[in-house]
């Protein structure tokens, strides 16, 4: 907890716009986390960052995480599953009325974080993906998220090549196609030291 607080007051004080907290590490062969210890890690972390006055997203795959989360304070739902791991999500997403970003991932929406990374095979990586974020967006809208609610985020290194990544920064054009805000998470990934 010590640690946290002083890296969110550093990230704060350093003009983040968006504090994203998660208690699940979602990077190839990490281990799942249990809903109660995500939740033990996450609350407090979102109700200091609020407490500073930051804005704060939740990064979580469970509802039973993101519903208390958002009455901690959270302002965005960020889901790298996309509101597929939970058979929940769509619904609950609709109902909380909070932006959602949508991030693509390859894997199923399995219990295990290192799902998302696996069944990785592109013809093209640029095309697949923006048709998988288009169906994710269709499906939010018909669930009843509100357009201007959803954020869409390709997934820069998850279970893509750098030859892949690369391609998908090179194409980001691309996606505005598609009529939504785009994230872009490349933080502390290995492709860009590559």
């Amino acid at each position: 907890p010590a640690a946290m607080r002083e890296l969110a007051g550093a990230m704060h004080e350093a003009g983040a716009a968006i504090m994203d907290v998660g208690g699940e590490r979602p990077r190839p062969g990490a281990a799942a986390v249990w809903e109660g210890d995500e939740l033990q890690r996450v609350i407090p972390a979102i109700a200091y960052c609020v407490g500073m006055g930051a804005a704060v997203s939740i990064d979580t795959r469970r509802v039973g995480v993101m519903e208390p989360a958002l009455a901690a304070g959270a302002q965005v739902i960020n889901d790298v599953s996309a509101l597929r791991h939970d058979p929940r999500s769509l619904e609950f997403a609709a109902a909380s009325g909070a932006p959602v970003i949508l991030m693509h991932a390859p894997g199923p929406s399995g219990d295990a974080a290192a799902d998302l990374h696996k069944e990785a095979h592109y013809s093209s990586v640029l095309f697949e993906v923006f048709d998988w974020l288009r169906e994710r967006r269709d499906a939010a809208l018909a669930a009843g998220v509100a357009r201007e609610q959803i954020i869409l985020d390709p997934g820069i290194g998850f279970g893509k090549s750098v030859a892949e990544n690369c391609a998908l920064l090179n194409g980001l054009a691309l996606f505005h196609a598609l009529g939504q805000p785009l994230l872009l998470g490349t933080s502390r990934k290995r492709l860009i030291g590559a």
